[in-house]
Order: structure tokens, then sequence, then C-alpha cells
């Protein structure tokens, strides 16, 4: 086995370890997202706090709250994805460029309704104003540069499959 070969098998490896731990994670972010967000609120429905914005104004922040779990969780899913095409070999090929690029897209969205939409209704809603929005940590500004960096390279890997697309057309 030539030392191309053994990377290339190691490489699939890693990706079938990073896509069967993936698939075992994901759903369990997901139902830690979506379990919190319906026990708070069940409990704003039924038991609104006294003095605060009402059923619906809980609702309402809960759910801002909630979208940028449901984000992440759609973007480390899109992730899964990936490699589960580099599990089977496939590098350099548009459906993992496009997967790259969705979990970029929602990392970018985490991070927006995180920053921004989260914040406003918080604020709006519980009359707290809106001295909690842009207030960035560096957790916060590391997932958009994570965000930002898997988006661009899912943009460059849709651009190398296109080429290599292109000359394997011309050659045949």
């Amino acid at each position: 086995m030539s030392y191309l070969e053994a990377s290339a098998a190691g490489a699939r490896r890693s990706a079938k370890m990073l896509m069967f731990m993936g698939s075992f994670f994901t759903p369990v972010l997901a139902a830690a997202v979506g379990l919190s967000f319906i026990g708070n609120t069940f409990l704003s429905i039924t038991e609104p706090e006294a003095g605060g914005p009402g059923p619906a104004g809980e609702v309402a922040v809960h759910v801002a709250n909630f979208l940028p779990g449901a984000f992440l969780v759609f973007a480390i899913w899109n992730l899964v994805r990936v490699f589960g095409e580099y599990a089977e070999g496939r590098y350099v090929s548009a459906a993992a460029s496009k997967s790259l690029q969705r979990a970029g897209a929602w990392g970018l969205a985490c991070f927006f309704f995180k920053m921004l939409i989260a914040p406003f209704v918080t604020g709006l809603v519980g009359g707290e104003g809106l001295g909690g929005l842009l207030d960035v940590d560096a957790l916060d500004a590391g997932l958009l540069a994570f965000a930002a960096f898997v988006l661009t390279a899912g943009n460059q890997l849709e651009s190398a499959a296109t080429s290599l697309k292109a000359e394997n057309d011309e050659i045949v």
C-alpha cells in the first residue's frame, strides 16, 4: 500500500468515526434543545409569571432563544453529511460542498439570532430595554469565525468540484 493509499484510508476511517459520533450526538443535541424549549413553553403557558409579559410574550422569548440552538443542530447535521461524503472517499464533491455551505449558513444564522434577534425580543417583551443587544463575548466571536470559515471552505470546495467536473467532461 502506497503512502497516498494509506493516507486516503486513514482519512476515510477518521471521517467514518466523525460521522458515527455526529450521528449519535446530533439527535441528543436536538433532543436537549427541543425538550428544553417544550418544557419552558409549557410552563409559560400553564404557569405564566405574575406581573410578566403574559404567556404570549414568554413564548415569544422562548422561541427567540430556541432558534439559535435549533440552527446549530442543523449546522452540525450538515457537517455530519460532509463526513459521510468523506467516508465514501468523495472529498471533492458537489454534495460535500453544498453541505459545508449549509453548515456555515446555519452557523451564521445561529450567531445572528443569538446576538440580535433573541436579545431584541427578550428586551422588547421583558421591558428590560436593548442593553443585551450586541453583547459579544469570545465564544460568540469564535462561532462567527467558525461559521464564516466553514461557509468559505464550502464555497472553495464547490469551485474545486466544478473545476474537476469540467476537466473530466473535457477529457471524456
